[in-house]
């Protein structure tokens, strides 16, 4: 979704919203295929993923 934050009139409104809202169906599905299969998330273990990407977030983002 963030790809899409310059696409974003501020305020949002009708016409700003009617001009996102078919990008973002279009993401969601393009990415659908990544999960129609519960079995590659379901048992996923929630707080080790967070704190890998934390691990990795504070290395890769030094500085800003």
């Amino acid at each position: 979704m963030y790809t899409e934050h310059n696409h974003i009139a501020r305020p949002i409104n009708q016409s700003a919203w009617d001009a996102f809202q078919p990008r973002v169906v279009t993401m969601i599905e393009n990415g659908a295929s990544a999960v129609s299969d519960p079995s590659s998330y379901q048992n996923t273990d929630i707080v080790a993923w967070a704190e890998e990407t934390y691990e990795i977030g504070i290395t890769k983002y030094t500085g800003i």
